[in-house]
């Protein structure tokens, strides 16, 4: 993993990388960086970040599932809703 408690100030880098995928709304970058406000690690503990975090990733998540059709049918309008939930930019049909 990206982060490690191995003594004072060596999980700053890693938080910083997890900062910066969840600022590019990478999910995966979310749900990591949520988990470490749901336990304090390397940053202070704070429930209302973790869950807007999860919340993010998750939405992001079913965008993705309804645009690709992964274990669904591809669905365009369900993933814009989606993708609209999350506040990302929905893509106009060409």
């Amino acid at each position: 993993m990206l982060i490690d408690d191995n003594g004072p100030g060596s999980m700053e880098p890693g938080v910083a990388l997890l900062r910066m995928a969840a600022a590019q709304d990478d999910p995966s970058g979310q749900s990591y960086l949520a988990r470490c406000y749901e336990t304090g690690r390397g940053v202070a503990r704070d429930d209302g970040q973790a869950r807007a975090l999860y919340e993010k990733a998750a939405q992001r998540t079913m965008a993705n599932i309804y645009e690709r059709g992964i274990g669904v049918a591809a669905d365009p309008v369900r993933a814009a809703e989606w993708r609209k939930a999350a506040g990302i930019p929905v893509p106009r049909p060409r």
